[in-house]
Order: C-alpha cells, then structure tokens, then sequence
C-alpha cells in the first residue's frame, strides 16, 4: 500500500467510500458484508474512509463508525 502523509497522519492513497454499501432488500445498509468489506478493507491497509452524512439517508456514519470502533484510532 502506498501513503501519504498529511500533517502528522499517514494516510493510505487507496480509501474505502462509503457512498454505495451492499444494501437489504428493504433499502437498508447490509452491516454483514459492510463490516467484511471494511475488515478486508483494513487487512489491506487502507486507513482512509470517506462518508458523509447524506450518503443512505444518513446511515452510512453511523454504521461505519460502529465498525471502525473495534479498531484502535492511534
């Protein structure tokens, strides 16, 4: 993988989106396979996550964010 650093952070140049996660039939976000998609994610090294608050009316944060809490921030 390669980084970059950005001010005292070094950030993978590959980043994981979170605009268009797996969904349910009913719309809604599938943690399932969202947190296997982020676990590999990590595995690979990527250390950058894009979402933002429009993105599945307002899920994808709360979503990811739960994921990402089994993981140090450090």
């Amino acid at each position: 993988m390669k980084y970059f650093n950005f001010k005292d952070k070094r950030l993978s140049a590959l980043g994981l989106g979170a605009m268009r996660l797996p969904t349910l039939e009913d719309g809604s976000i599938d943690v399932d396979l969202t947190e296997k998609m982020i676990d590999t994610a990590i595995d690979k090294g990527i250390n950058y996550f894009d979402t933002a608050y429009p993105y599945h009316g307002g899920m994808s944060e709360i979503v990811v964010s739960k994921i990402l809490k089994k993981y140090p921030r450090d």
